[in-house]
């Protein structure tokens, strides 16, 4: 309808909107936590600034049946040893796993011997809070990817 009958005047609440991943770019590298298709915004980056050193982890029921090789490419691309875990198979993690999973990835404790600067997370609003509260209970810079504001 907009594009056959363009309106002559758009009204918007807030600023334009960056992406949620956004705030990735502002530190030298960072880890990526992503649930289901939290991936979906995550695409974005790793895409747009494939240079940019991430470390990626992302828990999902059948990644690759779900989301396709081409997903799974673009992920393993942004990390060549990116944390992919099925959860309808026995890799599947508790928020408890994922709290230490990402930890350990922060700090280079993954056997990557570098440690990042921040940690973003994109899931469901519940396991993003917990997570990041806990993050920042534990010294860890880490943010929220997702709004949930539409």
């Amino acid at each position: 309808m907009m594009v056959q009958q363009p309106p002559t005047q758009l009204w918007f609440r807030g600023g334009g909107a960056f992406g949620a991943l956004r705030v990735a770019l502002l530190f030298k590298s960072v880890v990526v936590v992503a649930t289901g298709s939290g991936i979906g915004p995550c695409l974005g980056l790793f895409k747009a600034h494939p240079e940019h050193p991430v470390r990626a982890l992302w828990s999902a029921r059948d990644p690759e049946g779900k989301y396709g090789q081409e997903t799974m490419s673009i992920v393993k691309r942004a990390d060549s040893k990116a944390n992919i875990y099925d959860t309808d198979g026995h890799e599947h993690l508790t928020p408890e796993g994922i709290l230490e999973r990402t930890k350990a990835l922060y700090t280079g404790d993954d056997h990557q011997n570098r440690q990042a600067e921040a940690v973003v997370v994109v899931s469901n609003q519940k396991l993003t809070y917990r997570l990041v509260l806990d993050l920042e209970k534990a010294g860890i810079p880490a943010y929220l990817g997702p709004i949930w504001d539409s």
